[in-house]
């Protein structure tokens, strides 16, 4: 199991699976929530939880949220691509003593 969640942590499997349209990330950030939020309740983060923070943040659409959809004409983030995520990086915050980070106010989606 560590060796499937190194290599997708890789960096070469970011880039791979990783499809931009129009200008805004693709990408199912649920997986990336999960994976945070996991590491945090279970006692398991290290550096690479910073990691998929950095990641999810870097990929977040203009109104705040994530999305997945392969349609160009997909301009919204996903309610459930965007509740997770937001779910973990509220925990991130609690956990790591960031409790009110500076992307947080700013970010948060406009449709919650």
């Amino acid at each position: 199991m560590e060796d499937t969640f190194n290599e997708w942590m890789n960096r070469e499997h970011e880039t791979k699976h990783l499809r931009v349209i129009d200008g805004r990330v693709r990408r199912c950030a649920s997986q990336e929530g999960y994976a945070i939020w996991c590491s945090l309740r279970l006692g398991f983060a290290d550096n690479r939880t910073e990691e998929l923070v950095n990641r999810l943040l870097k990929w977040q659409w203009p109104d705040g949220g994530w999305n997945c959809d392969k349609l160009p004409e997909a301009d919204t983030s996903s309610f459930m691509e965007t509740l997770i995520p937001l779910r973990a990086l509220a925990l991130y915050a609690k956990v790591s003593g960031k409790r009110r980070p500076e992307w947080l106010p700013n970010r948060l989606p406009r449709f919650f």
